[in-house]
């Protein structure tokens, strides 16, 4: 099928949107306000509530989704592997890895028993809690690092939660719609052998494999890394380790197996120094170099920006029972944080009320909850997956602005009690 595409509205479109997204950006870092809530509006003013878009540009817009979510899981979780330091991880900081593991738990199990109760079957309402269970780095690391006051222990924490759960959203995300698809293969609920024999199929695949690319191709990207546009390269092995993977395991886990190998070939990438040292191969460049660092901020502004007016523009929130459900469901991750918090400092008394309040109100969704809202529908083929990305769209700006009211008022409180002090 030959679509006929307007070309000037859209390169129009993609210069706007590109456009506002550095803005977004640039007053996200004036006002704390993140730009996905610019973002998403732009795409709900454009598409649904004024239909200013040409019907063969949305067309084309949505064929090319299913190729930039899987482009974005890929990069996603490379990203978060790539940052994730594993000696702060295990050694340093065990007290992130407990909020992180606490908040993403809680939150699942929590929006699940909402979601049963409003009617959703089971393993839909725990995919749903995997889609929107956690919090979104993009936005909270840059508020943490600029925040003033804040005790580097309560920065390491929080870096190390929202590195981290984005991979949690996606990998049982993937896990679920894995058991879904083995269940409609069979034609009814699968044993829990079955689903526990196939599920560490797929994981233990996708890790050997990752684990592997990442070994070979640390020594070898710091012989390609002196060249011009090496990260190009990188990205590419990478796009290779997906398909590789996606390719051996098959269609049922394919796609979850490749993204779990991603994962593990950013840890490697990300750590290669750490690594080699351990097995006294010494060697200074095994590290990703800042342009490739940069080159990859690049590819997911892009796609982040990109994600966001999609989102926006494939929203159908045509009852106001999506809107207070998604507000509930915000409510309710809300919240559970103060709950995650306590236990993730508890007995740590350099932990100041502060530092306990910006840890609670650090709880936005943002790139992967967008990323995996669509998702399940695109795998799965089912109409039902489509009122997905309706609430996740409703979750993501009211948490956003739940986060932002709430970081304004502590910090406000906290320069007040700071003044009374001085006078």
């Amino acid at each position: 099928m030959i679509l006929n595409i307007p070309v000037i509205p859209t390169l129009a479109l993609i210069s706007f949107i590109v456009l506002l997204g550095f803005i977004g950006d640039v007053i996200f870092k004036k006002t704390n306000v993140p730009s996905m809530i610019w973002l998403m509006l732009f795409g709900l003013l454009v598409g649904p509530i004024f239909g200013l878009l040409d019907i063969n540009v949305i067309e084309l817009l949505t064929q090319f989704a299913a190729l930039f979510s899987t482009l974005a899981v890929i990069i996603i979780l490379f990203d978060g592997g790539i940052n994730m330091d594993l000696y702060k991880l295990f050694k340093g900081a065990p007290r992130g890895l407990l909020l992180s593991v606490s908040t993403f738990v809680l939150s699942v199990f929590a929006v699940a028993l909402i979601l049963v109760f409003f009617g959703f079957r089971t393993i839909d309402a725990f995919l749903l809690g995997s889609v929107i269970g956690g919090t979104s780095s993009p936005i909270v690391i840059p508020i943490i690092l600029k925040t003033k006051g804040l005790r580097e222990n309560t920065k390491i924490i929080l870096s190390i939660e929202s590195a981290i759960t984005d991979a949690m959203c996606i990998v049982l995300a993937m896990a679920i719609i894995q058991l879904i698809i083995i269940e409609e293969s069979i034609g009814g609920p699968a044993s829990l052998g079955i689903l526990i024999k196939e599920l560490a199929s797929t994981f233990s695949i996708g890790a050997m494999i990752g684990v592997s690319a990442g070994l070979i191709w640390t020594p070898l990207m710091h012989r390609v890394m002196k060249e011009k546009f090496s990260y190009v390269v990188t990205l590419s092995v990478l796009f290779l380790v997906y398909i590789i993977t996606a390719s051996i395991v098959g269609s049922t886990g394919g796609t979850a197996a490749g993204a779990i190998a991603c994962f593990m070939f950013g840890i490697v990438l990300g750590n290669g120094k750490k690594i080699f040292n351990i097995i006294r191969y010494y060697h200074m460049g095994f590290e990703m170099d800042p342009r490739t660092k940069e080159y990859h901020s690049l590819m997911a502004f892009l796609i982040r920006t990109f994600f966001f007016v999609y989102l926006g523009l494939i929203v159908s929130i045509n009852s106001v029972e999506i809107v207070i459900l998604g507000v509930v469901l915000s409510a309710v991750l809300f919240f559970i944080r103060p709950i995650t918090v306590a236990l993730s400092t508890r007995g740590a008394s350099y932990f100041r009320p502060f530092d306990k309040k910006i840890m609670t109100v650090m709880m936005p969704r943002g790139l992967a909850a967008a990323v995996l809202a669509y998702l399940p529908y695109q795998m799965l083929g089912n109409d039902i997956y489509r009122i997905f990305a309706d609430i996740t769209f409703v979750v993501i700006i009211s948490t956003a602005i739940m986060s932002t009211v709430g970081f304004v008022y502590v910090m406000k409180k906290n320069s007040e009690k700071s003044i009374e002090k001085e006078t």
